[in-house]
């Protein structure tokens, strides 16, 4: 199935391993890889973790996305940081793009992700979460509300009304995020009669929704702040400590409850330039 030769990297930064261009699925003639970053503990517990970029850019080995993966590594979480498909390039997210379109691509984006999970099973690995930034995250949250998980991480994430599972949830997002709503909302503040009119609920009504379910959410929200928290958050060394935190004690079933902490000060909102977190 795969390519004859594979090279694959193994380097040592900050003392963690890192296996470099894992394949992982194939997508036609394209291979998806991922790049896995090991927590000594060959039995830790595993983050998947799917970059930004409004499905139409981002990498898997930008400096956040790596900052991350190594914090949780040094952490006793291992990570996989993989690439999917990009169903939006040379198109974009924008209010212009039909609904459906977004929907397809947040799918196959979390279809990848699935693809990702199942090669770390495959691979002994014991016990998964997913996660993921902007774009990212809303390809983890769609594939956490339809299969199980351990638990998802969405840095800046948010997905559909109506989901019927609902792991334990660890969000980050900023009140006055004008690309990916905080609470339920359009996204990207499109007009509701434009054809990519999406309504998404962020992290705000998600732990609403998780709470209705009986299940844990915590939500870190930053006031004032917008879609920057989706890079920020991520490079955040007390937001790793926490993240850790809480996926360590979902995976060895530890006492889980929700938490809502409000960062900073209430600030208006006003509108931002959108850019796509990586």
């Amino acid at each position: 199935m795969w390519p004859k030769y594979v090279l694959i990297a193994f380097l040592c930064l900050s003392g963690v391993e890192v296996e470099r261009g894992v394949p992982f699925a194939e997508r036609g003639k394209e291979v998806l890889r991922m790049d896995l970053y090991a927590a000594e503990d060959v039995d830790a517990p595993w983050l998947v973790f799917a970059h930004g970029g409004g499905f139409s850019a981002g990498r898997r080995d930008v400096p956040q996305v790596v900052a991350l993966a190594e914090g949780l590594a040094e952490r006793g979480v291992s990570v996989a940081a993989i690439s999917y498909r990009l169903r939006q390039v040379g198109v974009g997210f924008g209010c212009d793009v039909p609904v459906d379109d977004k929907r397809e691509a947040i799918a196959w984006a979390a279809e990848d992700l699935g693809a990702a999970c199942a090669a770390l099973t495959h691979r002994g690995a014991r016990w998964l979460a997913v996660g993921g930034s902007s774009a990212g995250a809303e390809a983890a949250l769609h594939w956490a509300v339809r299969q199980p998980v351990g638990a998802v991480v969405s840095f800046s994430g948010a997905v559909e009304p109506g989901g019927a599972l609902h792991p334990p949830l660890f969000a980050f997002h900023g009140t006055c995020d004008a690309v990916v709503p905080f609470d339920e909302s359009v996204h990207r503040e499109c007009d509701r009669d434009a054809p990519g009119a999406f309504i998404l609920q962020g992290g705000g009504a998600l732990q609403g929704c998780w709470e209705q379910a009986g299940s844990p959410a915590v939500v870190w929200a930053f006031e004032g702040a917008g879609h920057e928290v989706c890079n920020s958050a991520m490079l955040d060394e007390e937001a790793l400590d926490a993240v850790a935190e809480f996926i360590l004690t979902a995976a060895y079933g530890g006492c889980m409850s929700s938490e809502f902490r409000s960062i900073g000060a209430p600030a208006p909102c006003s509108r931002e330039p959108y850019f796509p977190c990586e």
